[in-house]
């Protein structure tokens, strides 16, 4: 008897239950167990995400090109593994990553006779961008094999690569090469800079707004960009790294707002250390500012604890996003990322920063493949196809 009342469930009690779930793989498994739970998606209004807004983010594995092309991911808040068996396009490089300003999709970036497409690698969609040249300028070419990029919420879409050379005595020198394609627009713009002394610690960080291209260089720099006006219309906008050994950035838009996190590290040797607490890692994050009296002027600002307290970041690359802590439900007032563990032996581990309590702790250690610390962090937006398209695919296998 009572297997018979689980599927006459009311519709309102089924959704009610399905909005309670924080994770997509539940959501989907849930909608799975039978044919009135699956019908219950068809009904009005629609339900696509829980009752706190969204699924608790993945994380996404840095691919191992030397292996058979599997998608992984990470639930952290749930200690599960899963993966994807839809198999890229031939020529994709599998770490070149185009993802949604604000983490709900990630796609394969290929180049193909100097034609860019972007795969969803969940559902096979293509999208044909128009092309570009192969070569950048006459003294460089894109390096199609290390092109990251950005797509926004107006449907403008950024690539980029860059590299860092060391010239001994003189210091670092960094290039940037971006590709700008606007909503419109029938050609990318192409925008390249050079920037001396770019410093050995601090990574690229690189992101669109406002109208203008950003771009971190090393650990205290950042270059705005205007894409139709040449170098001399650059704006440097530094801010203080206060000596640090090294600095991982990452650059994020949050309510509005352009914010610039750097995950901030010394080598700290120490036989007695845990993996539990690890106060060698910080988060600091700033604000770009307009000046009140000089609007063209920028600069950035130092955000305190209590500012973010109401925020979770995921740092990740290449896009990092900002959520609200309540519909979460994971902690206030943090951010997450991926680290070296460096001790007591090396692995990459989550960890946590408590901008509130100044404290960095340990979520969980990643199993292997992992491995990069730089990896990808993502909201799965789970879609499950119609009954009437499920049926029409049974009927072909049988």
């Amino acid at each position: 008897m009572a297997r018979r009342r689980w599927p006459g469930l009311a519709p309102d009690v089924i959704r009610d239950i399905a909005g309670r779930l924080d994770h997509a793989a539940d959501f989907v498994r849930f909608h799975a167990v039978c044919k009135p739970w699956r019908e219950s998606l068809d009904a009005e209004p629609p339900l696509f995400q829980t009752k706190k807004g969204q699924f608790m983010p993945w994380l996404l594995a840095a691919a191992d090109k030397d292996s058979t092309p599997l998608i992984r991911f990470r639930c952290v808040f749930s200690n599960s593994s899963y993966r994807a068996c839809w198999p890229p396009p031939p020529l994709a490089t599998l770490g070149n990553w185009v993802c949604s300003a604000d983490g709900t999709a990630v796609r394969y970036l290929t180049v193909e006779q100097h034609r860019p497409s972007l795969q969803d690698f969940l559902t096979g969609e293509v999208t044909q961008m128009p092309p570009f040249r192969r070569y950048f300028d006459s003294h460089s070419y894109w390096d199609e094999d290390n092109l990251h990029g950005m797509v926004y919420g107006d449907g403008t879409i950024l690539l980029y690569d860059y590299d860092r050379t060391w010239i001994p005595y003189h210091g670092s020198r960094a290039r940037l090469r971006a590709a700008l394609l606007c909503p419109g627009d029938a050609e990318w713009k192409l925008v390249g800079r050079t920037h001396e002394n770019a410093g050995r610690h601090g990574e690229f960080c690189s992101t669109y707004h406002g109208g203008r291209i950003l771009v971190g260089v090393g650990a205290s720099l950042c270059r705005v960009i205007t894409p139709d006006v040449g170098p001399r219309g650059d704006l440097l906008v530094s801010r203080p790294c206060d000596g640090y050994l090294g600095q991982d950035s990452y650059v994020l838009e949050s309510r509005g707002r352009l914010l610039w996190a750097s995950v901030n590290y010394e080598f700290v040797h120490n036989e007695g250390f845990k993996l539990g607490l690890t106060p060698a890692l910080s988060v600091w994050v700033h604000t770009l500012e307009e000046e009140a009296s000089t609007p063209e002027k920028l600069r950035w600002v130092r955000n305190d604890g209590g500012s973010l307290a109401d925020r979770v970041l995921f740092l990740g690359s290449p896009s990092s996003f900002a959520i609200d802590a309540s519909p979460l439900g994971v902690g206030r007032g943090c951010a997450y990322f991926v680290y070296d563990t460096l001790v007591p032996k090396r692995h990459f581990g989550v960890f946590r920063y408590n901008f509130v309590h100044g404290k960095t702790e340990l979520v969980e250690c990643l199993p292997p493949g992992w491995e990069r610390g730089k990896c990808t962090w993502f909201l799965p937006q789970p879609g499950i196809a119609p009954i009437q398209e499920i049926a029409k695919r049974l009927s072909k296998a049988q």
